[in-house]
């Protein structure tokens, strides 16, 4: 019997064990942003949020109110893009933090600098809204600036990037 459990567990260490190979390729980022090189400065986001179709889901487009580096969809769902200057390593453990958020819940993420695109999906309870806010947060550690999509409903924040997706590809 302590045979066949020592065994057991040699077999589920060395399982265990596959999955960590350094060499593998990197999960590709979700909804297709791997295959776009994201715009890297505030008039090329801009540029790129304006030719996002003028609705999503259902939900009409409005300009954001606070700054240009915004688009709404409906009252609840937005794209917002912002700087961050504190290097790509602080970026990640900004981005972790979220996994340990009150009622959060990680759907994927990769959060290694050196893998490429850094980003987090998931949701999160959010006392103001009803429901679960749907995220995702990426960024290229490169290029200087962090993009955030949430909403209410998973389908509309796949919808909004796929949308960006398109128009920086179109660009």
């Amino acid at each position: 019997m302590k045979r066949a459990v020592a065994i057991a567990l040699l077999v589920l260490v060395a399982a265990a064990g596959c999955g960590d190979d350094d060499s593998a390729e990197p999960e590709s980022a979700p909804l297709g942003l791997g295959t776009v090189a994201l715009p890297g400065s505030g008039p090329d986001i801009a540029a790129a949020f304006q030719r996002m179709p003028d609705e999503v889901g259902g939900f009409p487009a409005g300009a954001g109110t606070d700054f240009e580096l915004i688009r709404r969809y409906g009252d609840l769902s937005t794209i917002v893009a912002f700087p961050f200057e504190e290097g790509a390593e602080a970026l990640a453990a900004d981005l972790s933090r979220f996994q340990f958020e009150e009622g959060a819940t990680v759907e994927s993420s990769q959060l290694d600098p050196d893998r490429g695109t850094l980003w987090v999906m998931g949701t999160f309870s959010d006392q103001g809204v009803p429901g679960l806010v749907h995220l995702l947060v990426w960024a290229d550690p490169d290029a200087g600036w962090v993009f955030n999509v949430s909403t209410q409903t998973a389908e509309m924040r796949e919808g909004i990037v796929r949308a960006f997706v398109e128009s920086v590809a179109g660009g």
